[in-house]
């Protein structure tokens, strides 16, 4: 259980948009390529193994999340009023995980637990009062993945859809993935925010993000053959920004992407304008 946990930690924060389109988005920070934002009267900050908040002028340190015994978050939402992220705990009577999500208000500097879970959870976005997880259930013999939304002011949650993760919300439309904990290729899709008129942006994607109503993705048709494309938000304009690329593509930009080979050689980073490719000693987050 618990290594499952790491591998979907990793991979999920290797994929984190680094482009907020809406102003209601909550903004995700984590402690490899977004680790410092401003926002309104606040910098945040996660490039140390601590998550701080400190003010505009990111001199003057408000808020430290201490560890504690809990698996510290990897990944922390944030806009002008609040942060949340979610505290998952081990139980080793039970052998189980058990998580929380966890709210500060930033004038008070007071945090609270907003809901508890039996098992664990992943936060996978927010949007205005609209929280977005996944959770595992069992069903007979199988494991199911749902996408959840729970409200924040009502604290009501309703299943959104089955399987849909590695969710990221952009003007119009949500986008999600099909269920995977590794690198192998997986449906990419689109939705409505009512939840209505899903659409098929590919069936081999590894890895995407949103920029500016733009949606750039990791097509992968066979292992290790990717290349990378952007297409709008709708699926329209699609145009391949890289030729064949044999490694993983594990981090976009609509700058650059890096990627590797799976057995963690051959690092490289390309400037998408350019096409100018530059060797790493390995997967560097800087």
């Amino acid at each position: 259980m618990k290594k499952i946990l790491c591998i979907f930690v990793l991979f999920f924060s290797l994929s984190l948009s680094l482009s907020f389109a809406d102003s209601d988005i909550f903004t995700s920070i984590d402690n490899e390529y977004n680790n410092m934002v401003k926002i309104g009267d606040y910098t945040f900050n996660f490039k140390t193994d601590l998550f701080k908040v400190y003010d505009k002028s990111g001199k003057n340190l408000l808020i430290t999340v201490y560890k504690g015994k809990f698996y510290y978050p990897s990944i922390f939402f944030v806009n002008g009023k609040n942060v949340y992220y979610q505290k998952n705990v081990y139980d080793m009577k039970t052998d189980k995980l058990s998580s929380s999500i966890i709210q500060i208000d930033l004038a008070t500097k007071k945090s609270k637990s907003i809901k508890n879970f039996n098992n664990i959870i992943y936060i996978q976005a927010i949007k205005g009062n609209d929280l977005y997880y996944n959770v595992d259930i069992q069903k007979g013999n199988d494991e199911v993945t749902e996408l959840r939304v729970l409200n924040l002011s009502n604290l009501s949650d309703k299943l959104v859809k089955l399987g849909a993760t590695r969710v990221q919300l952009g003007k119009n439309k949500i986008f999600y993935m099909g269920k995977t904990y590794d690198p192998s290729p997986t449906t990419l899709h689109s939705m409505d925010y009512n939840y209505k008129n899903p659409k098929l942006i590919s069936p081999t994607v590894v890895n995407y993000i949103l920029s500016n109503g733009k949606v750039y993705y990791a097509d992968d048709k066979d292992f290790e053959v990717e290349t990378l494309y952007v297409c709008n938000e709708d699926g329209s304009g699609k145009n391949a920004l890289t030729d064949t690329i044999y490694a993983y593509i594990y981090h976009i930009t609509p700058e650059e992407i890096r990627y590797s080979k799976l057995d963690g050689k051959n690092h490289h980073k390309m400037n998408l304008k350019t096409k100018k490719k530059q060797a790493l000693t390995n997967m560097v987050f800087e």
